[in-house]
């Protein structure tokens, strides 16, 4: 299985800057020499600090500083059925434990609207309150006033942000941000149309106002954001299912100088002696949301934040939460 990996915009900068000489940086390629790209870049650019490309920076520098995590779905069977299975979730709980930053590493034949050129996904999960905290660690970090960047339109209780390669333009990254109420809404939706609208409407989840995306970007989109929100609830309900290290790659082939130190963690399907096993086209995801769901040992858990792994192929009286609630 090969992998298609998420690699630092800060890293395509560092390398052009090196290519064409613009200012003298050393040959070692570490955090040091990112800093001093960086710091360069918008030194003398800081109108650039409104740019899209900066603010994917900053949730490129939160995911250096907070871990560097990274995921890797073990197969792309698994991939696929995360990102097109059933979901009965209601509310927000079944996503958010805190913020988080993380990539999510693509198996290589996974596709997006029979798209299979895109790049992995680094993802920045944050309280909207905190939103700006993300931006100005970034503009101190490189030496520069902070910004005055908007952020309209990622509101709610959390934002969910992807940052991505653009399948179409390989050496262009887009970023895609949204509240939290609406990545239950887009996990329901089975027609595009429906996303389209949604987006076109609000006009607020991409970055700058006015970006607008065409129908088959749109379609790329709506598969990618899929993938990472059903993602986010299969990691709350079956964290047990998420084990360290690397599904039979060498941590050359997605490292990079720049990222060294990873950790990585694998993905694996739902199966095992004390979980429900059958097709994988029968997933089903539910949420917990009666009283009686919280007591006793989970007294202490918010109402919500407890989630099944389910089969269709099952009878739901004949299932019993307690062998299958991560």
């Amino acid at each position: 299985m090969k992998y298609r990996p998420y690699r630092l915009n800060m890293e395509k900068i560092v390398k052009l800057i090196r290519r064409h000489g613009m200012t003298k940086l050393p040959k070692s390629r570490d955090i040091k020499t990112l800093k001093t790209a960086m710091s360069w870049t918008y030194q003398k650019s800081p109108a650039k600090l409104g740019n899209m490309e900066a603010v994917i920076h900053a949730e490129e520098l939160n995911w250096l500083n907070t871990g560097k995590i990274v995921y890797f779905p073990e197969s792309l069977d698994m991939a696929q059925n995360i990102m097109r299975g059933a979901y009965s979730i209601t509310t927000e709980e079944a996503l958010y434990d805190g913020d988080e930053s993380f990539i999510l590493n693509l198996p290589d034949g996974l596709s997006f609207d029979n798209s299979s050129k895109g790049s992995g996904l680094i993802v920045t999960i944050m309280k909207h309150v905190d939103r700006r905290d993300v931006i100005d660690s970034f503009t101190d970090w490189v030496g520069v006033d902070r910004a005055n960047v908007e952020t309209t339109g990622e509101q709610g209780n959390f934002t969910i942000a992807i940052n991505y390669q653009n399948v179409f333009n390989s050496d262009e990254y887009l970023r895609v941000a949204f509240p939290s109420q609406n990545a239950l809404k887009f996990l329901q939706m089975k027609d595009l149309d429906d996303y389209v609208k949604s987006m076109t409407d609000k006009n607020a989840f991409n970055y700058n106002n006015g970006f607008l995306l065409d129908k088959k970007e749109y379609a790329y989109q709506f598969e990618m954001i899929r993938l990472v929100c059903g993602f986010l609830v299969y990691k709350k309900a079956l964290p047990e299912r998420i084990v360290s290290g690397l599904p039979g790659i060498n941590h050359k082939e997605v490292d990079t100088p720049l990222t060294k130190g990873q950790d990585h963690k694998i993905i694996k399907s739902p199966r095992g002696t004390r979980e429900i096993t059958g097709g994988y086209r029968t997933w089903h995801f539910r949420q917990l949301r009666d009283k009686r769901f919280y007591q006793g040992e989970h007294k202490n858990k918010v109402a919500g934040s407890r989630i099944i792994f389910v089969s269709e192929s099952y009878i739901a009286d004949d299932v019993d939460a307690k062998t299958v609630e991560g």
